[in-house]
């Protein structure tokens, strides 16, 4: 596969990140599924956007 050098703006820079989340608490209590919204929701708002891949198929927010 080869990229045209339109594809992307100049000087963009990305960075694969994987963060891993807890499924319990320190009590073994599990955390609720508006608990993982609000942190996708912090990491779109810090970083214009979040992948999460929970099993399959990929769920994500982007603007």
């Amino acid at each position: 596969m080869t990229l045209n050098k339109h594809c992307l703006p100049p000087l963009i820079a990305m960075h694969l990140v994987q963060i891993l989340l807890p499924c319990r608490d320190n009590e073994g209590e599990p955390f609720g599924h508006e608990d993982f919204e609000r942190v996708k929701e912090e990491l779109a708002a810090r970083f214009n956007g979040v992948t999460a891949y929970l099993q399959a198929p990929a769920d994500g927010l982007w603007r």
